[in-house]
């Protein structure tokens, strides 16, 4: 029985319990607590938006295309896809053509075709030397650049979707925290689980560093957030795993 005492007296939700922080909440400091939970509030949306921004970023296509997909062999470049409507299609491209020259230039490794795209823009055309199955000699199409794009149609429905919930990821545990937050606004438990969903939507890596982001005062800002948030998930996680280990996390959350 003393040993039982002891460990019980060892034990931090223990502890907490008996000296009356159980009961313990922020209502006294309500005034300072609703403007402190905008301002945490408009942060976190505001992360959330400038992350989706980013996401949806291409981090190593050119800004530009043609319209058709392409697997690199030694010297060429295989088409396997050629999009409908796209400057490809109208140039005439079809799938199993080889292309191993782009401006008179052969290939000269896999990254060439997408070094050039990138130094072209939107309107600028481009010669391609093309190996046609059946065809005796080479044939030349010109293709006119477009800006890059990525439709349901052309990706595919499935991969489309799945690439919009992927780079939707913040924006559950954005939804439940502050809901849950501003439900509960007296409630500390209520802000540890507010701060650790805000921990999980930093989480994720950054698929572009947001460098593309203007103002730079708004990269910094996104920088700061995801450092001091995903930095914090680990202590956040324990502590709350501690108070759903007491039941005190999930009563302050789901009971009025």
């Amino acid at each position: 029985m003393l040993q039982s005492r002891l460990i019980m007296s060892l034990d931090p939700g223990t502890v907490v319990g008996n000296i009356g922080v159980r009961n313990f909440s922020f209502r006294r400091l309500r005034p300072v607590l609703i403007p402190l939970a905008l301002v945490f509030a408009a942060a976190t949306t505001l992360y959330c938006i400038l992350w989706m921004i980013d996401a949806r970023q291409p981090s190593s296509l050119p800004p530009v295309e043609l319209g058709y997909n392409s697997h690199y062999l030694p010297s060429e470049q295989l088409v396997t896809a050629v999009f409908a409507g796209s400057p490809a299609e109208q140039a005439g491209m079809r799938v199993g053509d080889r292309i191993v020259a782009i401006d008179g230039h052969p290939l000269e490794n896999a990254g060439y075709q997408a070094s050039v795209s990138r130094q072209h823009q939107p309107g600028d055309s481009v010669r391609l030397t093309i190996l046609r199955p059946g065809e005796p000699a080479p044939i030349f199409i010109n293709g006119v650049f477009r800006r890059r794009i990525m439709l349901a149609k052309e990706a595919g429905f499935v991969a489309h979707f799945a690439g919009e919930i992927r780079n939707s990821f913040p924006v559950p545990f954005v939804i439940v925290g502050l809901a849950v937050l501003f439900l509960r606004l007296e409630e500390p438990y209520v802000w540890l689980l507010a701060l650790l969903f805000a921990s999980w939507s930093a989480a994720p890596s950054v698929t572009n560093g947001f460098e593309n982001l203007e103002p730079e005062g708004l990269r910094r800002f996104a920088l700061a957030y995801s450092a001091i948030f995903s930095g914090l998930l680990g202590p956040l996680s324990y502590f709350s795993l501690r108070c759903f280990r007491f039941g005190r996390l999930s009563n302050a959350a789901f009971h009025g």
